[in-house]
């Protein structure tokens, strides 16, 4: 049970930071440097549990 509500705020966090604009504008250098769509996913969830 931990860990749904673990993943639940996890998520909203993400979703938190794809608010900023700040975030947004990282997302869209790595997408022009190529970065695959796993690896900014995998960014925006470890960048959310800093932020936790």
């Amino acid at each position: 049970m931990k860990t749904t509500i673990d993943e639940i705020k996890l998520e909203q966090a993400v979703r938190k930071m794809l608010q900023d604009p700040m975030t947004i504008r990282e997302i869209q250098v790595m997408r022009d440097q190529g970065k695959s769509e796993e690896y900014i996913r995998r960014w925006l969830t470890e960048m959310a549990k800093l932020h936790m």
